[in-house]
């Protein structure tokens, strides 16, 4: 046996003998043990009781409910479909008592007879007697079935139900996570994509659908876009920032698990949709949103089928200017600047499906699918100035660039992600445990059909004085004007046409199987588990490049012949020329690609080109023990990772390519130990020691090679990569205020060993001093910081004010992590020293309004390995969002939204924000529809 097997092994058994040694020492059957101190019957004399907690108001099950038996140290939380269960009670009379928040506690009475299940439905009752006036329903819909379940939880969890979601105006995933407590997002033209959990980087976070981990499109990255995944197709999103063993330890800043809705959520059919019709600001695009979701339960009840559908698109302008920054002499100064004005239109469909077959109260079996789709089509109208030299005197902010050359491109791309899945699995309780498994498979793919390149060059240079003391709005006086380059378009002659095709893909399949069963040790109620998972991951990347950059020649069009006559004024301070016709590469690309110097440029092909494939093998075991208002969780979760790669060595010299490979292997342990102490009805106490990991991107470990032109300089991949190791503690404070609304604190820290950066190092090859460029471990980093959240209905103050409530919360992180090679110390990429999110609410008579304000400091984008003061940074941003409802009828209401009110731009510098690298505005969108619920 190879010895990461044995390893496993030996890890399932060590942690298996706990609690099979308790069950022998009480000599009785497994899983029908009474959890009171002392108390030792036989399975023939107890019994069982099985519920269901029902909101009769709504037909909707309540999820994070929690049971409990009166005079007993017994509790236990329902399920997705409001149910419970309490096996191991002795035969007799009991009061149950149920507790969930927004609701009246219920009380209820059972009877349990020997040997016999009690099924019991438990109508809870909400609690709008006790607020007056004010319009529980809708209160109830954004909070109380998120802090029910993030209550209830064993360990550190947040959950935003799609009710909450549905108060903000977030349209995919990435932005609706912005909202939770220690979770900031990363932009893309004014879009959510990424997200930073307490402080780490994008790929430090796994997401999952319904617990199938999904794989990325982009090929060189981890992270998810989710602004692939639209919000209209989630049920709910769960964030964990400390990790059960159960759950996969590729985690260190968070697990994200979207869930999404089954039929039996709710006790009637679904049917409910969306139809929103609205404008972007800047260019006066449209943006649309059209969603529906219908299910129902079928034969008897035993059969549930819900599908859901959603589709948006948008059109909209976006304008930008970039500078790229070098070091020369001792100061840094502007090597480039491109002035650029987008036309971009994004859409993004989705659909869903789950199938739940439930032939008995013992078995459940599903099958489910989701497909998401974002297209990304944009043409980009650029001006871009390179800079030759500088006039003496020539500084950071003012001086002449001399020399400079002229060009006007255009880019039509298209990029196209797709995350798509499908899972099957099931559970069944058997007398004396629990058993359930999974089947997965999910790919993701990103292609890029279209990205073509026109550029024409201005046929002279010219010198440019220059003014960058106010960094948002440099200034260039030419010889036409301030900021004014509308050069003769007969002065323009082509220069180059560049065609690029790139697709990436990336698949996961996985197979896991679980048990579980009760047991009594040192007088507590316990239940244990113990799992088996294997994940097979297969991703590759392709590109080609094809180059024409000859000149004119007979045939080629000159400028005039691809432009609108329509100015392209990006942010209205620049006059740049004229805008392309969008129809230009479908016009004239032929032209270009027919010519005999259209050629592939092969150092751009297989500087990228790479396969991988990763194989995960874990177990798990973990136990959890309720003592009362005590409940202990520990186990232990061995991972074995084995990874294959191959990628090119290009050598310049020869313009030729070999193909390299390599593998690797290793084994990890993840211990954890979670603690949830009630300490009054209302107050909870959590504390958490975890482990997780970050594998490398698998793009960096593939073994390439690449050489660049006429430098003595090449990009090597690293298969030599160790993942990233993290050991987390967590405490966390909560308050439940009655009859709704949250007040909490917690502190945590996370201490990481080999965290992983880019470097240059100096390496002699054949007598020459190369500079290579690749990724390395650096020694040891940490992160640590608090979180705080309130959130609260203010139904105390005097009407009318008492419809108003408020949602705050804030983070503050700090990290500092080694470099490779003793080469000094930084904060991690995506760690923003202060986050927040503020919102102020009103809702009364079927109306609601929220005002909602997202604030993250700045934070660093990547580390330079040329030293901190060129790191290049995001700057602070905020954003205040505006919406409304008005619910018209029992199944129609009707809503209005507006985003970044405040038209606030987004910033990126080179070390100090007085070196701006991109400022991008987008300005404010708006729309406005009808949601239908039958």
């Amino acid at each position: 046996m190879k010895t990461g097997k044995k390893i496993l092994v030996l890890a399932m058994a060590a942690v298996l003998a706990g609690p099979l040694a308790a069950q022998e020492d009480k000599n009785s059957t497994v899983g029908m043990q009474l959890a009171q101190a002392g108390n030792s019957e036989s399975a023939a004399s107890q019994g069982m009781v099985r519920g269901r907690v029902i909101d009769t108001a709504r037909g909707s099950y309540l999820n994070g409910a929690l049971v409990r038996v009166v005079g007993a140290n017994r509790e236990v939380r329902t399920n997705r479909e409001g149910m419970f269960s309490l096996s191991g009670m002795s035969a007799g009379s009991y009061q149950l008592e149920v507790d969930y928040l927004g609701f009246d506690t219920a009380t209820i009475e059972v009877v349990v007879s020997a040997g016999q299940t009690s099924e019991v439905e438990v109508a809870m009752q909400d609690a709008s007697v006790a607020l007056g006036v004010m319009q529980i329903s809708a209160i109830r819909d954004i909070q109380s079935r998120s802090l029910n379940q993030q209550r209830a939880s064993d360990n550190i969890v947040n959950v935003v139900s799609a009710d909450s979601i549905g108060r903000f105006p977030d349209g995919n995933v990435a932005e609706a996570l912005s909202r939770v407590p220690g979770v900031t997002v990363e932009r893309d033209q004014g879009e959510g994509r990424y997200i930073n959990v307490r402080g780490t980087p994008t790929h430090f976070n796994a997401v999952a659908v319904d617990g199938v981990i999904l794989p990325a499109p982009d090929g060189g990255t981890r992270a998810i876009d989710l602004d692939t995944i639209p919000t209209d197709i989630v049920a709910s999103l769960e964030v964990t920032k400390a990790l059960t063993p159960d759950l996969d330890a590729d985690s260190i800043g968070g697990h994200i698990n979207i869930v999404t809705q089954s039929a039996f959520d709710e006790d009637e059919r679904i049917l409910r949709g969306t139809l929103g019709y609205g404008q972007n600001e800047l260019g006066g695009g449209d943006n649309q949103r059209l969603s529906l979701t219908a299910g129902d339960v079928f034969a008897d009840g035993k059969v549930g089928l819900l599908l859901s559908a959603s589709h948006t698109r948008t059109n909209r302008n976006t304008d930008n200017v970039e500078n790229a920054w070098v070091e020369l002499d001792g100061q840094v100064l502007s090597e480039t600047t491109e002035i650029k004005d987008y036309e971009v239109t994004r859409e993004r469909n989705a659909l869903n499906a789950r199938l739940d077959y439930r032939p008995n109260d013992r078995t459940s079996l599903y099958f489910g699918a989701m497909h998401a789709k974002f297209i990304d089509d944009e043409y980009r109208h650029n001006m871009i100035l390179e800079y030759d030299d500088y006039a003496d005197g020539s500084t950071q902010t003012s001086g002449t660039f001399l020399g400079t050359d002229v060009y006007k491109e255009l880019r039509h791309r298209k990029v196209e992600n797709t995350i798509e899945g499908f899972s099957a699995g099931g559970e069944h309780s058997f007398d004396n445990f629990d058993v359930d498994f999974s089947l997965s498979t999910a790919k993701a793919t990103q292609d890029y059909p279209t990205r073509n390149y026109l550029i024409y060059t201005l046929n002279r240079t010219v010198d440019l004085p220059y003014d960058f003391s106010d960094p948002n709005t440099p200034t260039w006086y030419t010889e036409v004007g301030e900021n004014n380059f509308n050069y003769d378009p007969n002065d323009y002659d082509v220069e180059e046409y560049e065609v690029r095709k790139q697709s990436s893909e990336d698949t996961d399949n996985s197979a896991a199987a679980n048990l579980s069963f009760p047991f009594m040790m040192a007088g507590a109620d316990a239940h244990a588990q113990f799992g088996v998972k294997m994940r097979s991951k297969s991703k590759e990347l392709t590109n080609t490049r094809f180059n024409y950059d000859g000149g004119v020649f007979d045939g080629t069009p000159s400028l005039s012949d691809v432009t609108t006559g329509e100015p392209s004024g990006t942010l209205d301070e620049y006059l740049t020329g004229e805008r392309f016709n969008q129809n230009t590469m479908d016009k004239y690309g032929h032209v270009f690609e027919s010519h005999p110097d259209f050629e592939e440029v092969l150092r751009r092909k297989y500087a990228s080109d790479y396969k991988a494939k990763e194989d995960i093998q874990a177990v798990y075991g973990m136990s959890t023990f309720d003592w009362g208002s005590t409940r202990v969780v520990g186990g232990i979760r061995i991972e074995q990772t084995s990874t294959d790669s191959e990628a090119y060595r290009y050598d310049r010299d020869t313009d030729e390519v070999t193909l390299q490979k390599d593998s690797n292997s290793y084994t990890n342990a993840f211990p954890s130990i979670h603690l949830r102490q009630e300490l009054s009805g209302n107050t909870v106490m959590r504390a958490s020691y975890t482990t997780g990991l970050n594998r490398p991107e698998l793009s960096d470990i593939a073994p390439a090679v690449v050489e660049r032109s006429n430098r003595l300089e090449a990009d090597e991949g690293n298969p030599d990569l160790k993942p990233t190791y993290a050991h987390n503690l967590d405490l966390m404070l909560e308050h439940y205020i009655r009859p709704l609304g949250l007040l909490s604190g917690g502190v945590f820290y996370k201490k990481l060993d080999d965290v992983i950066f880019g470097v240059n190092a100096n390496v002699e090859r054949n007598g020459e001093m190369w500079r290579i460029s690749r990724q390395d471990n650096g020694d040891s980093g940490k992160v640590y910081g608090f979180e705080l959240n309130w959130e609260q209905g203010l139904s105390f103050l005097p009407a009318p004010l008492d419809s108003l409530g408020i949602f705050l919360n804030y983070t503050h992180a700090s990290s500092d992590a080694d470099l490779p090679d003793g080469s000094g110390t930084t904060r991690l990429p995506g760690q923003s020293d202060r986050a927040y999110n503020a919102a102020l609410y009103y809702e009364r008579s079927g109306f609601n309004m929220r005002l909602s304000y997202n604030y993250r400091s700045e934070f660093v984008d990547s580390v330079s390995a040329r030293g901190r003061h060129l790191d290049t940074w995001w700057d602070a941003r905020s954003q205040v969002d505006l919406t409304g409802s008005y619910q018209l009828t029992d199944a129609i209401q009707l809503y209005a939204e507006a985003m970044n009110l405040t038209d606030t731009a987004q910033n990126r510098y080179i070390g100090d924000s007085s070196r701006v690298s991109e400022r991008e505005k987008f300005g404010r969108f708006y729309q406005a529809g009808v949601r239908m619920n039958f």
